[in-house]
């Protein structure tokens, strides 16, 4: 039925799906689309009881483009696109996923305190990013000049960011492991903390990665868990957990890092954090006293600047007792073969 013109308030479920009917004789999907309006009326927001389904390219709740506080579950799927021409606030209870090809376009500022959630194949669009609380996961493409991570404020994914990252909360690259690509530089403060799962060799499937292709810092915390599920370690293998892209255009200054972590704050999970000391000449942080798995014949440090500007990279080493061992072991093989 027609609404005057006005906001409407939803506080019941609606699906609006459309259907495929098949293919016409050159191939292309027939689709019979499905829409729903008000009239002249528009939704403002959606109560915490409230949940919209849009399934589908060809699906249309009209009314929506006047969403200005999600309160409840507002799920975009199946190539769905839905676009606003202002800010938009997914309060504390408010859920919202864009998923399966599906797209949200914000002329405005996106500000979460809910759950937020970007599919692989999802792709969000705003002005600017506040992610503010709730449980979030951004796997898909996030186009955005700037993104906040507030305190606090857990975030995890494999994402594709076209703009800035601001980290004053928790970031945990991948889902599990995976590769997060920033293309606006990225920040941590003091506050901040990142995360990295290594788990084998092949960046974004057994370990995580990021890349960065503007200058970033990083202060806070650092990170490092290392899998248990039968992942042993071995001497010299390198990980890197943070790829600097450096351009191919001679005019394009060269992409730094700046590494600004302190004793104390590089943890590895059941481990506790590097005691040892920083060599800032050597860009390198030795922990002799940090066991790579729980294992007495192995250490780990990190390389910051290895293999290019400002790059991190996780080395494998033997303990000072092991490389003795193995020392003795070579001069027994070196008379044995003079013999």
């Amino acid at each position: 039925n027609a609404l005057a013109a006005g906001p409407v308030d939803i506080a019941g479920h609606w699906t609006v799906r459309d259907k495929w009917l098949g293919e016409d004789s050159e191939g292309n999907d027939i689709i019979r689309p499905a829409s729903v309006s008000f009239g002249e009326a528009h939704i403002g927001q959606i109560f915490s009881t409230g949940r919209i389904t849009l399934d589908g390219s060809e699906a249309a709740m009209h009314p929506l483009s006047g969403l200005t506080h999600n309160h409840g579950w507002l799920t975009l799927t199946g190539g769905n696109v839905l676009t606003l021409e202002h800010d938009l606030h997914n309060a504390e209870t408010g859920r919202l996923e864009v998923l399966k090809a599906a797209q949200l376009l914000i002329d405005g500022i996106l500000t979460s305190d809910g759950a937020l959630t970007v599919g692989p194949e999802g792709y969000l669009r705003a002005n600017g990013i506040n992610l503010a609380g709730g449980s979030i996961m951004i796997n898909g493409v996030v186009d955005a000049a700037h993104v906040v991570i507030s305190e606090d404020v857990a975030v995890s994914g494999s994402t594709l960011l076209t703009g800035s990252l601001l980290n004053d909360g928790h970031l945990a690259v991948g889902s599990s492991t995976g590769i997060m690509e920033i293309f606006g530089g990225f920040h941590q403060s003091g506050t901040g903390a990142i995360e990295f799962e290594i788990f084998g060799q092949i960046p974004g499937e057994s370990h995580d990665q990021l890349i960065l292709h503007a200058d970033s810092a990083f202060d806070g915390i650092l990170g490092l868990v290392f899998g248990d599920d039968g992942f042993q370690p071995r001497f010299g293998r390198q990980w890197l957990l943070v790829d600097v892209r450096q351009s191919s255009e001679p005019e394009v200054p060269v992409r730094t890092v700046e590494w600004l972590l302190e004793a104390g704050h590089v943890h590895v999970a059941g481990l506790g954090p590097f005691t040892g000391d920083f060599d800032p000449s050597r860009y390198k942080w030795q922990a002799d006293d940090l066991l790579l798995g729980g294992r007495d014949d192995m250490a780990i440090y990190l390389s910051f600047g290895a293999g290019g500007a400002g790059n991190l990279a996780v080395y494998s080493v033997p303990e000072p007792a092991s490389l003795a061992m193995l020392a003795i072991g070579g001069l027994v093989m070196l008379h044995r073969r003079r013999r």
